[in-house]
Protein backbone atom coordinates (compact mmCIF):
# COMPACT_ATOMS: atom_id res chain seq x y z
CA UNK A 1 0.00 0.00 0.00
CA UNK A 2 3.04 2.56 0.80
CA UNK A 3 4.42 2.14 -2.80
CA UNK A 4 1.32 2.53 -4.11
CA UNK A 5 1.00 5.71 -2.84
CA UNK A 6 4.51 6.57 -3.47
CA UNK A 7 4.10 5.92 -7.08
CA UNK A 8 1.12 8.21 -7.17
CA UNK A 9 2.84 10.78 -5.21
CA UNK A 10 5.86 11.10 -8.15
CA UNK A 11 3.28 10.40 -10.72
CA UNK A 12 1.78 14.04 -8.93
CA UNK A 13 4.69 15.76 -8.51
CA UNK A 14 5.90 14.89 -12.82
CA UNK A 15 2.10 15.80 -13.50
CA UNK A 16 2.25 19.34 -11.81
CA UNK A 17 6.12 19.83 -12.65
CA UNK A 18 4.72 19.28 -16.05
CA UNK A 19 1.14 21.53 -15.64
CA UNK A 20 3.56 24.64 -14.59
CA UNK A 21 5.99 24.75 -17.54
CA UNK A 22 3.37 24.16 -19.89
CA UNK A 23 1.56 27.77 -17.75
CA UNK A 24 4.86 29.52 -17.61
CA UNK A 25 5.33 28.53 -21.85
CA UNK A 26 1.92 30.06 -22.30
CA UNK A 27 2.60 32.99 -20.53
CA UNK A 28 5.60 33.75 -22.30
CA UNK A 29 3.81 33.50 -25.41
CA UNK A 30 1.40 36.09 -24.79
CA UNK A 31 3.98 38.73 -23.00
CA UNK A 32 5.92 38.18 -26.43
CA UNK A 33 2.63 38.88 -28.18
CA UNK A 34 2.29 42.15 -26.91
CA UNK A 35 5.32 43.58 -29.44
CA UNK A 36 5.29 43.00 -33.20
CA UNK A 37 8.69 42.15 -33.30
CA UNK A 38 7.97 39.60 -30.22
CA UNK A 39 5.08 38.54 -32.51
CA UNK A 40 7.17 37.77 -35.50
CA UNK A 41 9.29 35.57 -32.94
CA UNK A 42 6.05 33.72 -31.79
CA UNK A 43 5.51 32.90 -35.39
CA UNK A 44 8.84 31.40 -35.89
CA UNK A 45 8.46 29.02 -32.63
CA UNK A 46 5.18 27.94 -34.06
CA UNK A 47 6.96 27.14 -37.55
CA UNK A 48 9.33 25.14 -35.42
CA UNK A 49 12.43 26.95 -35.83
CA UNK A 50 13.47 27.28 -32.37
CA UNK A 51 17.15 28.43 -33.02
CA UNK A 52 15.98 30.80 -35.67
CA UNK A 53 13.57 32.46 -33.60
CA UNK A 54 16.30 32.84 -30.57
CA UNK A 55 18.89 34.61 -33.22
CA UNK A 56 16.46 36.23 -35.04
CA UNK A 57 16.12 40.44 -34.37
CA UNK A 58 13.12 41.37 -36.36
CA UNK A 59 12.98 44.58 -37.84
CA UNK A 60 9.88 47.03 -39.04
CA UNK A 61 10.44 46.86 -43.40
CA UNK A 62 9.62 50.52 -44.43
CA UNK A 63 10.12 49.88 -47.96
CA UNK A 64 7.73 46.38 -47.85
CA UNK A 65 5.31 47.77 -46.00
CA UNK A 66 4.81 50.92 -48.84
CA UNK A 67 4.90 48.47 -50.75
CA UNK A 68 2.38 45.92 -49.76
CA UNK A 69 0.54 48.53 -48.04
CA UNK A 70 0.50 46.02 -44.80
CA UNK A 71 2.57 46.26 -41.84
CA UNK A 72 5.82 44.11 -42.88
CA UNK A 73 8.60 42.75 -40.06
CA UNK A 74 11.44 40.55 -41.74
CA UNK A 75 14.23 38.78 -40.33
CA UNK A 76 17.75 38.38 -41.96
CA UNK A 77 17.95 34.58 -41.44
CA UNK A 78 15.00 32.68 -43.59
CA UNK A 79 13.56 29.05 -43.35
CA UNK A 80 11.56 27.16 -45.17
CA UNK A 81 7.53 27.61 -44.36
CA UNK A 82 5.92 24.51 -42.89
CA UNK A 83 4.56 23.26 -45.81
CA UNK A 84 7.63 24.19 -47.63
CA UNK A 85 6.19 26.24 -50.27
CA UNK A 86 8.38 29.08 -50.25
CA UNK A 87 11.45 30.39 -47.91
CA UNK A 88 10.21 32.50 -45.39
CA UNK A 89 12.57 36.20 -44.55
CA UNK A 90 8.87 38.51 -43.58
CA UNK A 91 5.98 38.30 -41.85
CA UNK A 92 2.56 40.80 -41.86
CA UNK A 93 2.00 41.71 -38.50
CA UNK A 94 -1.78 42.49 -37.20
CA UNK A 95 -3.17 43.90 -34.15
CA UNK A 96 -5.51 41.80 -32.70
CA UNK A 97 -7.19 42.48 -29.31
CA UNK A 98 -4.64 44.02 -27.71
CA UNK A 99 -1.59 42.05 -28.74
CA UNK A 100 0.32 41.24 -32.07
CA UNK A 101 -0.23 38.01 -34.96
CA UNK A 102 2.48 37.61 -37.40
CA UNK A 103 1.56 35.72 -40.36
CA UNK A 104 4.23 34.34 -43.22
CA UNK A 105 4.74 35.86 -45.99
CA UNK A 106 6.20 35.17 -49.56
CA UNK A 107 8.31 37.48 -50.85
CA UNK A 108 6.77 39.04 -53.73
CA UNK A 109 8.27 39.50 -57.25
Amino acid sequence: MKKKKKIIIVFASIFAAVLSLYIIFVIIIHVMSLTPSGAVKVRILKDYHPIIALKSKPYYDEVETSYLRKTMYSISERYESPDNTFPVTMFSVKKHNGKYIAYDEPEPG
